[in-house]
């Protein structure tokens, strides 16, 4: 199918869906209905709302391993609190996973201390 062929069978199958809401509760998780037929297919709510999940989810990482790293129970953690948690292997390798590398203790530590 050509490209013109295909962005009409698309309008064709989303416009009768669009005025009938056949899309039902599914409307806010499936594609945009302003991209039937215009633009990319694979935008969707749906895929901004996996990355607000995952960006949540990782700032509970975040916030978890930051009480671990706190090591006197103050509820707050010191630079020397976060260099001695990246000491740790397990505590490396997680933050490693959410893009803090050791060598950059102080600068991640000191663009997140509200204290400054």
């Amino acid at each position: 199918l050509g490209k013109s062929a295909s962005a009409g069978i698309l309008a064709s199958a989303c416009s009768p869906l669009a005025e009938k809401d056949a899309w039902g509760p599914l409307g806010k998780l499936r594609l945009n209905r302003s991209s039937c037929g215009q633009g990319p297919f694979y935008q969707t709510p749906f895929e901004a709302a996996y990355r607000d999940v995952a960006e949540q989810r990782n700032f509970r990482k975040l916030e978890a391993l930051f009480v671990e790293a706190d090591a006197d129970g103050s509820g707050e953690m010191s630079l020397d609190e976060f260099r001695a948690a990246l000491r740790k292997d397990h505590m490396q390798k997680s933050f490693s996973l959410l893009g803090v590398q050791p060598h950059q203790a102080e600068v991640v530590f000191k663009r997140m201390n509200k204290n400054n």
